[in-house]
């Protein structure tokens, strides 16, 4: 039977194997000898072999760096910890950059399981990574925690408290301002933010 090629899915005539033959392995590189079974898997597979090399490649770098900005992450959240000098705005840096990489860290995870599968196929067990990362997704959980118990000890300390209720007080102060940006001319915005408080009224 001849052999044909779907113009909406050009997939469906490659071999799974053949593609994973000559990406030799998502993020490894590609097999020097492969059998080409036919002209159409020269022309159709061997081009979505090398795609799935690529993409499986720059899968694998990705999920190291977020592994890797995670070990980061931790040891300087660690740091702050043991630092008698850990300002308010470090940990909140540390808040948000823990909240970025947990979102990173869930996606990662949605492709490491892609990777692994074909890792343990390949007869490399020790390539796998969901256990690593799903580790480092807890560690930023951890963080997390440890920078909110931070920011309590703050509220806690008196010489401390006065500065942070400016700061907390300065930034609703801008989120306010940067709303009134949008439905004043740039005159007027130019006096309410000299004056952002309302006279005192007589009695």
């Amino acid at each position: 039977m001849k052999e044909t090629i779907s113009r909406r899915n050009p997939k469906k005539v490659c071999d799974r194997q053949f593609v994973r033959c000559n990406a030799g392995g998502y993020g490894r590189r590609p097999a020097a000898l492969c059998v080409l079974p036919s002209d159409i898997s020269l022309t159709v597979c061997k081009p979505l072999a090398d795609d799935a090399y690529d993409a499986s490649q720059q899968g694998q770098l990705n999920v190291s760096k977020v592994i890797e900005d995670i070990d980061k992450l931790v040891t300087r959240s660690s740091s702050l910890a043991e630092s008698s000098r850990a300002s308010y705005d470090q940990v909140v840096d540390v808040m948000h950059t823990a909240k970025r990489l947990r979102r990173r860290a869930s996606s990662a995870l949605k492709l490491v399981d892609d990777l692994d599968e074909v890792t343990v196929e390949e007869g490399d067990p020790e390539q796998q990574k969901t256990v690593t990362l799903g580790d480092a997704a807890r560690a930023v959980e951890t963080v997390e925690a440890q920078a909110r118990m931070m920011i309590g000890k703050f509220l806690d300390e008196d010489e401390r408290l006065t500065g942070l209720k400016a700061r907390l007080r300065d930034e609703r102060l801008q989120e306010v301002l940067d709303v009134v940006n949008v439905f004043v001319a740039p005159g007027t915005y130019q006096k309410i933010k000299r004056r952002p408080t309302a006279p005192p009224t007589s009695a």
